[in-house]
């Protein structure tokens, strides 16, 4: 215990030193942590044994002049509510599976401010508000992570063994790593892969097997993720192919107000048409974005991606709508026949056997009450009726609603 009280006073001294230099001398320390001036010598010196450069500058106090401690932050107050503002961005997206190094981060930001910016930063900061993105399962994520940031830090190559998704199965690589982004949702890496000998992104949630070798590399030196991804539209490469892109008056807007590509080009029509002009390294993930906005968007070049991008729309769009309303009109109407089929096989006594109730088995049972109690026999049998005609007539009612012929007219 008094050890433990130790330590913290002596890291309760060196913070006082550090983040008021030349004000706190013996006398006021002594006074400040309730111990004799003695032993506020011994925790000095103590300081000084540990590689703290502690001076004493006569009656105006102690300064330390060593790198221990990080310089003390002077923020603004919208420097420091722009720096929360992203650390909140980010501990919502990728820094969901580090929130408690983040949440720490941010106290201690706060903490270092003046007063009077704290209160501020208290009635402003639980307003802003970043909801979860959609982001991998952490699972072994965080590790991976760890290793491959070893790895690029140690400069020496990694053996994984990875699922690819494109091939439906699991590929072993020995592996150069060159960075490590999160993107579209995941974590990736991106290095050079003696496999394939060419520099490919893999995503670090399927990898199942990772583990650092003593084979050093070097990173070329004009690499960076900027221009190793510069005409990727997501994360894909493929080769670089100019399309365009025509969308229709009625979104135009949002198109114009967001920056989709370094390389984009904006034209807008006389009838209020946008053309969209881009050179991505890939189609697919270009064709993907572009099927989400429906009939508004018409690709005019390439080809291939004109081809692909309708092909999805008639099956969508045409296919899919098409087939939906007979299969639903084919399962209402159906209900109504496996119901008359159990009710029928229970009346021979094939159904469903008692205590089980069944209105086939009800008739069956009590037919012999017809002269008697008619009612008996009449219930169920009026309960059948209505069920097996009422799921017919519901089907013909959803073949109304939902037949397209019906609907253009």
């Amino acid at each position: 215990m008094h050890r433990t009280y130790q330590m913290a006073r002596i890291i309760e001294v060196a913070n006082l030193i550090h983040r008021q230099p030349r004000r706190w001398t013996r006398p006021r320390l002594a006074d400040k942590l309730e111990v004799n001036i003695a032993t506020i010598q011994r925790d000095i010196d103590l300081l000084r044994k540990m590689g703290i450069q502690i001076e004493a500058n006569e009656k105006q106090g102690y300064e330390m002049n060593s790198d221990f401690f990080l310089p003390a932050l002077n923020l603004k107050f919208e420097e420091a509510l722009a720096l929360i503002t992203a650390a909140s961005i980010y501990k919502a997206n990728e820094g969901q599976q580090t929130k408690d190094t983040l949440d720490n981060a941010i106290a201690k930001i706060a903490t270092d401010l003046p007063k009077s910016t704290q209160r501020v930063l208290q009635q402003i900061v639980p307003q802003i508000d970043m909801l979860d993105a959609q982001v991998s399962e952490p699972d072994e994520i965080q590790s991976h992570r760890a290793t491959l940031y070893e790895a690029i830090r140690e400069k020496r190559k990694v053996t994984m063994a990875y699922e690819s998704f494109s091939r439906g199965k699991r590929t072993y690589h020995r592996f150069s790593p060159y960075a490590v982004m999160f993107r579209k949702h995941a974590w990736y890496v991106i290095g050079h892969s003696e496999r394939r000998n060419r520099v490919l992104t893999f995503r670090i949630n399927r990898i199942h097997h990772l583990s650092i070798s003593h084979t050093p590399y070097t990173i070329p030196d004009d690499f960076t993720v900027q221009r190793y991804l510069e005409k990727s539209w997501d994360v894909m490469l493929g080769a670089e192919t100019r399309v365009v892109i025509k969308f229709a008056p009625r979104i135009a807007p949002l198109i114009r107000e967001v920056r989709w590509h370094s390389t984009q080009k904006l034209h807008t029509m006389p009838n209020g048409a946008l053309l969209f002009e881009v050179t991505v390294a890939g189609l697919r993930e270009i064709g993907w974005w572009v099927l989400t906005w429906g009939d508004d968007a018409e690709v005019l070049e390439p080809n291939e991606l004109r081809e692909r991008v309708a092909d999805r729309t008639i099956m969508f769009r045409h296919l899919v709508p098409n087939s939906i309303a007979p299969v639903i009109v084919s399962m209402s109407i159906g209900i109504g026949g496996i119901i008359l089929l159990e009710s029928s096989l229970s009346f021979l006594g094939f159904g469903i056997q008692p205590p089980g109730a069944s209105w086939g088995s009800m008739v069956t049972e009590n037919l012999f009450e017809w002269r008697t109690h008619p009612h008996l026999v009449l219930m169920p049998g009026l309960t059948l009726a209505l069920a097996v005609i009422g799921f017919n007539f519901l089907g013909d009612g959803l073949n109304d609603a939902l037949n397209p012929r019906q609907i253009r007219r």
